[in-house]
């Protein structure tokens, strides 16, 4: 019997972890841009375009002749924290299912 309170306050530990967890990386990334940067040749000139979704349109921000850097990092930053939410919420989807 022992173990098995020892076992269940384990998986609480895990889903506060995890749930913290995803609640932080989350919070980060609502804080970065979304879409990505699409580059387009016009007359064999560059233009840089911001692509995004609002309301379930397409929008097309224009950037200029160059792509900024910032938001290039930032973009990658954001594609990064959602590769990273993903195994956290697959665990989270596991422990909840144990429903302790």
């Amino acid at each position: 019997m022992q173990d098995l309170q020892e076992i269940i306050k384990e998986i609480k530990i895990q889903k506060t972890f995890y749930s913290k967890e995803k609640k932080r990386l989350k919070e980060e990334i609502s804080k970065l841009p979304r879409g990505t940067i699409q580059k387009k040749v016009i007359s064999n000139k560059p233009y840089y375009y911001l692509l995004y979704r609002n309301k379930g349109k397409i929008v097309n921000e224009y950037l200029g002749k160059s792509a900024p850097k910032k938001l290039e990092e930032q973009i990658a930053e954001r594609k990064h924290l959602q590769k990273e939410l993903k195994p956290v919420n697959e665990a989270l989807k596991i422990l909840n299912k144990l429903k302790v």
